[in-house]
């Protein structure tokens, strides 16, 4: 209403009058058009919290699937090593430091921590949509660190076969729940 001109009629014939007139009508009509769009934003708000538990839901499913998988992933890798180390250094090897060295490897691809902040992440999300407010900028945030926990759990089960190549079904699909979200969160304030 305050930009110049806004309240003006191009028809000059009747001058005051009409521009009296007219900023009456926009007075009259502004309190129920708003209270209308407060309305329909908080019905897209509700929406939009239902679409965002409805991806959270999902990438916990996703998670607990790969907590699920991850003993055996484990064992694979461990035997994976096992194997690669032994042709590497023949029949004569110290079993003692082939299990130290294994252990250490197995300790790098360990996907716990990941699998734990995730889980944490997840309900730090859901906390802030209960919350309400401004919320969109830390939602976001929360985003890209679960897109960082993907990344690394893909990077610590690549390539190991068996139950891992479920692992890395089940992280691109939390990348892409993660990316769904992403796109749901630039609507929110």
């Amino acid at each position: 209403m305050r930009l110049p001109g806004a309240l003006q009629n191009d028809n000059r014939s009747n001058g005051d009058e009409d521009q009296a007139a007219l900023a009456e009508s926009v007075q009259r009509e502004i309190g129920p058009l708003l209270e209308q769009l407060k309305t329909m934003r908080a019905r897209e708000g509700e929406a939009l919290e239902a679409i965002l538990h409805s991806t959270l839901d999902r990438l916990r499913e996703a998670t607990e699937g790969v907590a699920g998988l991850r003993p055996e992933v484990e064992e694979r890798y461990q035997a994976r090593l096992t194997e690669r180390l032994a042709a590497a250094t023949g029949p004569e090897f110290n079993r003692q430091r082939l299990l130290e060295e294994v252990a250490v490897l197995v300790e790098r691809s360990d996907i716990s921590e990941e699998l734990e902040r995730m889980r944490t992440h997840i309900g730090h999300f859901r906390e802030l949509l209960a919350a309400g407010g401004e919320v969109g900028k830390k939602l976001d945030f929360l985003l890209q660190e679960m897109n960082r926990e993907a990344n690394t759990l893909l990077s610590k089960t690549g390539g190991i076969g068996g139950k891992g190549t479920r692992v890395t079904e089940l992280g691109l699909a939390m990348k892409s729940e993660i990316e769904k979200a992403r796109e749901q969160i630039q609507n929110v304030e």
